[in-house]
């Protein structure tokens, strides 16, 4: 099942990683991975609720304890991904006793709301593309065959009617 959210005005689909924003002037996105796919999953997954970094620890990184700094780096390198489609938009905060959240509501989105993202636009697009590729490459195999493998031409006596064989050019 395809899991989407909206956060401020970022479209993250937590299946595939991918975050868009559709601004005005041309719309961005990302592809998250790895680390950064499963942080922002957890974020998403616990809404505006500030998530500790023991349970971060526990989500993300599958172990009872990871170091302060550690996850400090990682939700940096996270804000610094988003901020490259989001602008200047702040989209996770810091919060005393070593908390994060999300900024903004989160509203999990139906499939129906969402609206295509250019990357899948685009990837759509390629499927055509190698398909019409394809399909050019099929008929000038077929062309090229039958040029190569015909029989010389044969013509008929219009009186007879009886065949006569070309000369070989």
């Amino acid at each position: 099942m395809q899991m989407q959210y909206q956060i401020q005005n970022i479209i993250f689909d937590a299946e595939t990683g991918i975050c868009a924003v559709d601004n005005s002037n041309s719309p961005n996105e990302v592809k998250l991975e790895g680390l950064n796919l499963l942080l922002m999953r957890a974020l998403t997954e616990f809404g505006s609720e500030p998530l500790t970094i023991d349970v971060l620890s526990k989500i993300v990184w599958k172990r009872d304890h990871v170091s302060e700094d550690t996850i400090a780096k990682r939700i940096s390198l996270l804000r610094a991904t988003l901020s490259e489609i989001a602008g200047s938009t702040q989209v996770i905060r810091t919060l005393p006793n070593r908390r994060y959240q999300l900024i903004g509501p989160i509203k999990k989105l139906e499939v129906s709301e969402v609206p295509p993202t250019p990357l899948a636009t685009k990837h759509a697009n390629k499927k055509s593309f190698i398909i019409a590729v394809a399909v050019i490459l099929i008929l000038i195999t077929t062309a090229v065959y039958q040029m190569t493998s015909t029989k010389p031409p044969v013509l008929k006596d219009p009186e007879t009617g009886k065949e006569l064989i070309a000369p070989n050019s």
